[in-house]
């Protein structure tokens, strides 16, 4: 299966990051083909762990029409994406491809109006959210969204 991840690069230091790079090299430990597009990568590719890590932004055109080249060259399966749903311009990627999953999380008492669009237009599109921890999915079930939870490890 062709999988496209991203995230925050492989070799930041931030949890995206470290469950992004687990997810990496257990897929590709399955036989799966992965490719990254590293959030923060500007202009050359760089590999980490054996994976390319493909920059999001370049000289040449402005991030969302970099992903939509990557969707077009890789043609991938399923896309993940790992990072934060509070920033009302990342829903942008997950929307772009309908098989996509996001890995997200829910970090307060009251799900941010930002998330709450994303996570619904993100499922609308086909698409699901999965948070790492049951207090996220309740948040998530009090104003009526079905996601799914995985905690890590």
């Amino acid at each position: 299966m062709k999988i496209l991840i991203m995230s925050n690069g492989l070799n930041m230091n931030s949890g995206f990051s470290e469950v992004a790079k687990n997810l990496c090299l257990g897929l590709k430990r399955l036989g799966h083909n992965i490719s990254f597009i590293s959030m923060q990568g500007s202009y050359i590719q760089q590999w980490c762990y054996g994976i390319e890590m493909i920059p999001l932004n370049t000289y040449s055109v402005d991030e969302l029409t970099q992903y939509i080249i990557m969707l077009q060259t890789i043609q991938p399966d399923i896309c993940i994406h790992i990072f934060q749903s509070d920033a009302g311009d990342l829903v942008q990627f997950p929307l772009a491809f309908k098989k996509t999953i996001w890995h997200s999380v829910v970090e307060g008492d009251i799900l941010p109006y930002t998330s709450r669009n994303g996570y619904k237009k993100v499922i609308e599109n086909g698409g699901r959210i999965v948070l790492p921890s049951k207090h996220g999915q309740r948040q998530c079930q009090l104003d009526g969204i079905d996601v799914d939870m995985i905690s890590y490890g």
